[in-house]
């Protein structure tokens, strides 16, 4: 039983008590399509802030900006956003957001967190580290990374409710509240990648390390061929395999457990997987299983190598005609 209530949907940050957003469709890039692409975030009460940014080398202005911001120390009041206009290397005009070029280390995206919460900045900077961890920095769409990379949570104290490590109930509330944000935060950037038609689950079990596991999971999610065959439906476990392979990571094929199973799990299977390999070899009665799970618009992909407690999940999506149409120019 959880010891907080989430509200999927919610009216959105300002659900927060201090917090006021707006936005306006100021045509950033002159099409005049009406679109809203500029966006202000204010808290009423000066917040502490954390961030977490992309690990990119060539990092946007914006990125540069809000990185010093924060070393300042001082309170944030509030923070300006504009999408449609990735500025890599244009100069400090605002910040983008968008779905394409999603990979390691967070994705194209921006994402911002509220709480009326009292937490000091570097306890901020820790949990907010850690659930990037396990959420944006555990998706793909295609493999690239972004220059714009952010997320940003505020924490303005106008509930007066203090979170710290000694108050251990309180803390382990908060942490989970936040990884859950996070993760839905992640899962629905995933779901609404540019053009593409599934979501993916990859669970790596079982590895020597969880380096291992990152390392296979990454192979198979960013393999174009994988990708394909998802899109076509074509539960094709020798592409899987094959990723397996070039991932560099020492392993036993004699060990490997690998299934499909429905996600989010079917009521009707329980969740119960499907075997494709048992200690290696095909299990090619369950075909027709196959085929009607990688049918599906979400779905699963269960690796266990049997070798440690290694383990790492990563969300993917497949590759689709009208991805690449849509991201062959600007």
């Amino acid at each position: 039983m959880k010891d907080y209530q989430l509200i999927e949907d919610p009216a959105g940050i300002t659900d927060v008590p201090g917090f006021q957003a707006s936005g306006v469709a100021s045509d950033i890039r002159g099409l005049d399509d009406g679109r809203f692409d500029l966006a202000l975030i204010v808290s009423k009460h000066p917040a502490n802030t954390a961030g977490v940014f992309t690990r990119n080398r060539a990092p946007a202005a914006c990125v540069t900006a809000c990185r010093e911001s924060l070393r300042s120390g001082h309170h944030i009041h509030g923070v300006v956003v504009n999408s449609g206009n990735a500025n890599a290397w244009t100069g400090a005009r605002g910040m983008a957001k968008g779905a394409g070029m999603i990979q390691p280390d967070m994705a194209t995206m921006l994402a911002f967190i509220a709480t009326d919460a009292e937490v000091s900045d570097p306890l901020l900077r820790a949990m907010l580290k850690k659930s990037v961890a396990g959420s944006f920095n555990a998706i793909t769409i295609d493999g690239d990374m972004s220059t714009n990379d952010t997320v940003l949570i505020f924490a303005n104290g106008a509930s007066g409710t203090r979170v710290t490590k000694s108050k251990t109930t309180l803390f382990n509330r908060f942490s989970a509240a936040l990884d859950y944000v996070c993760g839905r935060l992640a899962y629905l950037l995933v779901s609404d990648g540019e053009r593409i038609s599934k979501v993916v689950e990859l669970s790596v079990r079982g590895t020597r390390r969880t380096g291992d596991a990152e390392k296979i999971a990454r192979a198979i999610g960013n393999s174009l061929l994988v990708k394909t065959s998802w899109y076509g439906g074509d539960p094709n476990w020798g592409r899987l395999v094959d990723a397996i392979g070039y991932a560099g990571v020492p392993f036993d094929a004699e060990k490997l457990d690998m299934s499909y199973r429905d996600f989010p799990h079917d009521p009707k299977t329980k969740g119960k997987p499907v075997p494709i390999l048992k200690k290696g070899v095909p299990a090619n009665r369950n075909l027709p299983a196959w085929r009607r799970i990688v049918g599906q618009p979400q779905f699963s992909i269960i690796l266990n190598f049997n070798l440690g407690k290694g383990s790492f999940r990563l969300l993917s999506t497949d590759l689709t005609e009208g991805y690449v149409d849509f991201n062959k120019s600007e």
